[in-house]
Order: structure tokens, then C-alpha cells, then sequence
């Protein structure tokens, strides 16, 4: 018997097989200006957190970006798999591995906290910092396990009954580093209403003689005896007092965000500072003159990375709250800086990439790029929202995309995309015809979401999309039929059409089989509104039918999104059904079946194929290849698309699963403490299993190495839980849950 406790972090994509979709991860060739993207399809990158981390074992520094996409959303990791020799920045998507990362918000940084050579994950949670160690294996693969849920520190050291949560805003990013230099990671962070900096000291070697613990005390509240307020930074501010008791000034202005970062520049064996506010435009540099027991900062610079030289390179500088990252990018096994900003603001060209062409002890930072990673994948700004326009009458789907907006010097900017297919029908290429088609850009929108189809019925495809109101506009094509398309005339709210819900994603379709082209809005609070065409195939006239079709409300957690839901609707006919796709805030895909009257609605899956690219999906499922199939498109708010494509469908296990409505098995049950999993051979080694309890709490995960595994539950105690087995295939997960009896 093998027993593992493990947390794997496609925990909650839960999939009904019977609604499965029959696609799978697929890219296309996609060229801009003339370049051929090396990973198109990695999904876009807004505001990021970078670290160095090993993702394949193969004994290089890969990088992973937490982007926490907005400021109130679950953010998503997106994993670059380092290519090519030492020196060279030639990396590769790997969408699959970020499936295996935990859903996390507001900030995760990677340090290895237990010297196994492996990088763990620090994490923001409810104002603190929660810890997943890696557990990576060869037979594995990447696999993290929450062990802290909330990291504690005593912050009066004398009285060890005053420990309490390590306080970390959650519009901030804590230092996470060997401050001591004594091999454990400690923790830099501004106290909760302060402007000074607090030390907190992981006691693991101290007390253990090793690294592979996390117990922290407060043993400096003003390290570096500085103090930063609006920008501002202050040198030997810190009154004469015992650690952990450093007075601050009444008249502070309390912190609102703040990220940390530190690095020993000069290694001289002490940690330097950098500093971005959430205030500010710059970040601050600050030297360390002191030493790893006393830090003592006394230079400091807005210029950096031009330091302790002047202007020779690009300072560092967004519109607001910069960061940065220190980390191998090139893999010369010295440290980079990355750049990024940490709140809305610049979605486009926001990952700085300064090379050190320096030495370890003397490094020199030079600014290489603005657009690390984007250069090399469709990044649109921020929420895309992808349709098909054959735009050159040539047999052939063109991408036509809108966004919810580049950031500009005064805010967001929504525009409209073209990629032209140049490939052939069943092999799609797509290449950049303009960012700005039809010219949008001069409407000033916050938001454009697209659909087509022949509007007054000359022949043409027409343009209709909302704007970030749920106004209906028309761009119209005066080309007519046969002839590339010719969008001269924009019509602006031209059928008296605003949704009951801002943020509309609309589509074209003839629902009632009339032979006229209805409206269907999804809406910023989950719901969809139906449209019904009134007028005549000529001169359409949209009459509102219900703001709540078929009682479907998709809003995400309340916690997290407010009750929002930003539904993105994709209805189509298969096989005489109507069936609807549905992207949601949180990234997930819903799958309906619709009733021939259209007065009900069935659910068939709430996690569609367990496929979440990130918030904000919204769906495209056509043809795309020419082989009769569909295929599925997905946009999210982080400026990127996804693929999925029928011809990667995984087979064998769909086919096992439909027909014997399960794949898992589990017996004897009543059980006296031993229960015994069997999965298919195919499964073996690629399975896990999760004991809940009623309340529906993770107690145990257990691995499936072999096709019959025994488990032992005889640690829990009497009762009715539940048995989640789980498989991951092809980027795919699958579920099957069982009811346990557990007798002693």
C-alpha cells in the first residue's frame, strides 16, 4: 500500500462526462508584423508576479508569472518552460502545468523555504501569508502542499504568548528573503498602519538547527531604520528602543500597498531594499551599508537601476504602484530584474526585462525590453472577447477580436483586432492585420465585444457590438456580397438597445427559427438577455423578450466578484438541439441544453471539461479546421486566448467513461478502516483520491499509483464521508464521487 498526503490543485474542477466536450489542447501559427509568435496561445499577462522555479525537473530555472489579473479575483499562474542554451531568452508556454498551481489571490512569490533545492510558494491570504511546499517528484510531476495556512509571528518575543497572524495587506507584497543570512527565509512587511518596516525572523535554525520550518518572531519593527510615507523615503528614523518596539509618527499617513523586494546587489553579504508604493510611479532603491544582523539603509535612488552610475538605461516607471523581481531569465545564473506593475493600470507592454550584463558582485541591470513573454503570444490588453469574420471572402475564418482595453496615459482604450487566416482549411494561420480595425478606437468604449452576421439581409456579414454600458452598436459593411468587407459606417445605438447590466457580450443567432437574426446579451450580473428580431430580415428591429433567460444566473463567489457574473453566451445547434456554452467571471465554462420552446433550460455541466484559462471566458465554438467539427476558442481577461481543437480530443477515456458511466470503483463499503480504489490500467499512477467530510472539508489525499489501491481511513473516526477520485489526462480532469461509511 502507498499513502501520501498531497493537494493537488485541480481540486474543484469538477467535470460531468456525459456533457463533455470532445476537444483538447491545440495551438495555431499565428504571425505579428511579419514575426511567428513562439507561444501564441499562452494567455496574455496583465499584472504579474515573477519568480525562478524548476516546472519539468530538468534541472533548469524555468519562470512562473502569477498575474493577479484584477484587483478583487482569483489570479492565475502562467508557467514559461526555459529553452535554448545559457543566454538565451528562448522560453515555451506550458499551459497544462498551471492547472497544477493553487488558486491564490493578490500575490504569490516562490522561495524555497526548506533547502530542498525545490521552490515552495509564499502566498497572500485574508491580510497574511499562507505556504504550499513542493513536493515535485519525476513520477509526480509538479505538486504543491499546503502546509501553513496562515504563517504567525510573536511579535513581542519575550511573551511567547503574543503570537498572531504575520500581517501582510493584501494590496501588498511582503520581502520574502534570507534577511540574516542564516539559510531560512524571513519576512519583510510594513507594519498594519505604520511606515516603517518590520523584520520578522524565522527562528528555524535558531531553534532546529535546519530551514524546514516556518515559526517567526518580530525582532525588528523598524529594519533598515528607515520609514517611507508618500514616496518619501527617510533615513535613521528609528527611536532607541528594544526590537519590536519602535515608536512611530503620530502624523503618519497610513499605508495603502506596498511591495518589497530584496537582493543582495553588491554581494557583500547584506540585503539592499526596493520599494514600489501603490502612490507612486517609481520605485525607490535603497543601499544597505550596514550588515545581515543590523541592516542600515543610507542611499537611496528613484533612478534604479541606474546606480550608483546615472543614465545608462531605462529607469524604472509605470503610471502606478511599480514592482520588481529578481530572477534568472536568461539562464547565465545571474540574477535579472523584471518589472511589473501591481494594480490596473498598464495591461500591454508590462513586463520590463533588464539583463544583467554585470558579474555577481557587480551587477549591471540594462533594459532589453517592455513586453517580456508578450512579444511572443496574442496579448490584447485586457479582456478579450474573440469572434469569426471571414472578412476577405475567401472560404476561410478570420479572428476578429475585441477587448475591454490598452491602458493609455489616461485609462483604458477598448479597440478591435483582426488576425487574417493566411492558412489553408484545415490547417488555420493566422497573421496581424491591425489592432484598430474599423477604427473603434475613436468611439473612446471601455469595452468592445463583438459578433457578426448579415444584419439587413444584402448579403454581407455585418459587425454589432456593446460597449461597456450594454449598448448595441452597428458597423455596417457596404461591400457588399462576395467583396472583402468595407466597414465605413458605424451606427451608434442605432436600435435603442442598452442592457437592463452593463458589460454586454452579445451574439447573433436565430433562436425561434424564424429566418431572422435574434440578440442574445450576456450581462455583468450573470444573466442573459434575449432579443427577439421584430422587424423583417431587411430592417431588424430588436424587441427585449426577458432579461433572465431560461432563469440562468452564473454570478461568482460573492466574496470575490460581488455578485457579478459577466456571462458570455455561444449558443449553437447540434444535431437538432440548441445547446449553449457559457463563460463566466471565474473563468469557468457552463454547458446547457435548451428547449425546443426556449422556455427552459438544462444544465448538463458547471466546469466544463475542467477547462478555466483564467477570469472572464468567453467562449467561440466553431469549426475552425474544416473537419465537421467544432473546435473552441477562449478568451480571458488577462489579454490571451486558448485553444482547443476536436482533433486532440482525448478518445479512449471519454469513450471508457460514456459508456460505463464511471471509472472508479470502490469496495468493501460499510468499511471497518480499509478501503480499496480501483481505477482503469490507464489511470494508474495518474489518479488521486480526497476524503471529505459532510461539511465538505479536504481530510486526506491519498495517490492511486497502481489499478487497485489500498487506502487506510482508520484514523478518522466513525461516519458518512465522501471519496472524490480524481484523474488528470491530457490537460483534462476527471471525477467520480463516492459515498463512504466508514464503522469502527
Amino acid at each position: 500500500m502507498r499513502y501520501i498526503l498531497l493537494f493537488f490543485f485541480c481540486a474543484g474542477l469538477f467535470l460531468s462526462f456525459n456533457a463533455q466536450l470532445s476537444v483538447g489542447r491545440d495551438t495555431f501559427s499565428v504571425y505579428e508584423n511579419g514575426k511567428l509568435l513562439k507561444m501564441p496561445l499562452a494567455g496574455g499577462l496583465n499584472f504579474c508576479n515573477f519568480s525562478n522555479i524548476d516546472l519539468d525537473l530538468d534541472g533548469k530555472n524555468d519562470v512562473v508569472a502569477y498575474d493577479k489579473t484584477t484587483n478583487n479575483a482569483y489570479g492565475r499562474f502562467r508557467c514559461f518552460l526555459k529553452r535554448g542554451t545559457a543566454g538565451q531568452i528562448v522560453y515555451e508556454s506550458a499551459p497544462e502545468l498551471n492547472y497544477r498551481f493553487p488558486k491564490v489571490d493578490n500575490w504569490a512569490i516562490l522561495k524555497d523555504y526548506n533547502g530542498d533545492g525545490k521552490q515552495d510558494i509564499f502566498a497572500s491570504y485574508f491580510g497574511g501569508v499562507q505556504v504550499y511546499k513542493n513536493i515535485s517528484t519525476p513520477q509526480a510531476g509538479l505538486t504543491f502542499s499546503l502546509v501553513n495556512v496562515q504563517l504567525q509571528s510573536v511579535y513581542n518575543p519575550p511573551n511567547p504568548n503574543s503570537k498572531a497572524n504575520l500581517l501582510v495587506s493584501s494590496v501588498s507584497i511582503p520581502a520574502i528573503a534570507d534577511i540574516d543570512g542564516d539559510g531560512d527565509q524571513d519576512v519583510l512587511t510594513f507594519s498594519q498602519n505604520g511606515i516603517m518596516i518590520e523584520y520578522h525572523q524565522n527562528q528555524s535554525k535558531e531553534l532546529y538547527g535546519h530551514s524546514d520550518s516556518l515559526v517567526y518572531h518580530l525582532v525588528n519593527s523598524c529594519w533598515g531604520r528607515i520609514s517611507e510615507n508618500n514616496c518619501v523615503m527617510q533615513f535613521d528614523q528609528c527611536p532607541a528602543k528594544s526590537p519590536g518596539q519602535a515608536m512611530e509618527p503620530l502624523n503618519k499617513t497610513l499605508h495603502a500597498g506596498s511591495c518589497l523586494m530584496c537582493f543582495d546587489r553588491n554581494n557583500d553579504g547584506d540585503q539592499d531594499l526596493i520599494l514600489g508604493d501603490i502612490s507612486c510611479n517609481s520605485i525607490i532603491y535603497a543601499e544597505n551599508t550596514g550588515s545581515n544582523a543590523s541592516a542600515h539603509l543610507t542611499d537611496t535612488t528613484r533612478m534604479f537601476p541606474n546606480y550608483p552610475s546615472k543614465n545608462n538605461t531605462q529607469r524604472i516607471r509605470f503610471n502606478t504602484f511599480p514592482c520588481a523581481y529578481s530572477l534568472d531569465v536568461d539562464g547565465d545564473n545571474l540574477k535579472d530584474l523584471i518589472a511589473a506593475p501591481n494594480t490596473n493600470g498598464i495591461n500591454f507592454k508590462s513586463v520590463w526585462y533588464y539583463r544583467n550584463n554585470g558579474t555577481l558582485s557587480n551587477p549591471d541591470f540594462q533594459f532589453v525590453k517592455d513586453n517580456l513573454f508578450q512579444d511572443e503570444m496574442i496579448d490584447l490588453g485586457q479582456g478579450v472577447n474573440p469572434t469569426y469574420i471571414d472578412y476577405d471572402n475567401d472560404g476561410r475564418k478570420d479572428l476578429l477580436i475585441g477587448n475591454n482595453g490598452y491602458y493609455l496615459t489616461n485609462g483604458t482604450k477598448a479597440q478591435l483586432a483582426l488576425y487574417r487566416n493566411i492558412g489553408t482549411l484545415s490547417q488555420p494561420v493566422f497573421s496581424l492585420v491591425t489592432r484598430d480595425y474599423a477604427g473603434l478606437s475613436v468611439k473612446n468604449h471601455l469595452t468592445i465585444s463583438p459578433t457578426t452576421g448579415d444584419v439587413d439581409g444584402d448579403g454581407d456579414v455585418d459587425i454589432l457590438y456593446c460597449d461597456n454600458y450594454g449598448t448595441l452598436h452597428w458597423v455596417e459593411n457596404t461591400a457588399g456580397a462576395g467583396a472583402t468587407c468595407n466597414f465605413s459606417i458605424i451606427k451608434i445605438n442605432p436600435f435603442n438597445l442598452t442592457t437592463f447590466s452593463s458589460e454586454g457580450y452579445p451574439q447573433l443567432i436565430d433562436m425561434d427559427m424564424d429566418g431572422k437574426l435574434d440578440v442574445m446579451i450576456g450581462m455583468r450580473n450573470g444573466n442573459i438577455a434575449y432579443y427577439r428580431n421584430t422587424g423583417t430580415i431587411t430592417a431588424p428591429s430588436f424587441s427585449l423578450v426577458t432579461n433572465t433567460f431560461g432563469g440562468i444566473d452564473i454570478e461568482g463567489s460573492v466574496l470575490k466578484y460581488l455578485n457579478e457574473g459577466y456571462a458570455a453566451p455561444f449558443f449553437y445547434r447540434e444535431n437538432g438541439q440548441l445547446k449553449l456554452l457559457l463563460g463566466n467571471v471565474e473563468g469557468r465554462l457552463f454547458h446547457y441544453t435548451v428547449s425546443s420552446n426556449l422556455s427552459a433550460v438544462t444544465l448538463l455541466a458547471s466546469d466544463l471539461n475542467g477547462i478555466n484559462e483564467g477570469e472572464q471566458a468567453t467562449p467561440l465554438y466553431e469549426d475552425i479546421d474544416g473537419d465537421g467539427k467544432r473546435d473552441l476558442v477562449l478568451g480571458n481577461f488577462s489579454g490571451g486566448i486558448s485553444y482547443f481543437s476536436s482533433k486532440k480530443s482525448v478518445i479512449g477515456l471519454n469513450e471508457l467513461m460514456l459508456s460505463s458511466g464511471q471509472f472508479s470503483n470502490i469496495f468493501p463499503n460499510p468499511s471497518n478502516g480499509v478501503l480499496v480504489v480501483t481505477v482503469p490500467e490507464e489511470l494508474s499512477g495518474k489518479a488521486y483520491a480526497e476524503l471529505l467530510n459532510p461539511l465538505g472539508q479536504i481530510m486526506a489525499v491519498y495517490e492511486l499509483p497502481d489499478r487497485t489501491t489500498e487506502i487506510d481511513l482508520g484514523s478518522n473516526s466513525a461516519g458518512l464521508y465522501l471519496l472524490n477520485v480524481k484523474a488528470a489526462l491530457s490537460g483534462q480532469l476527471y471525477q467520480q464521487t463516492h459515498k463512504v461509511i466508514l464503522q469502527k
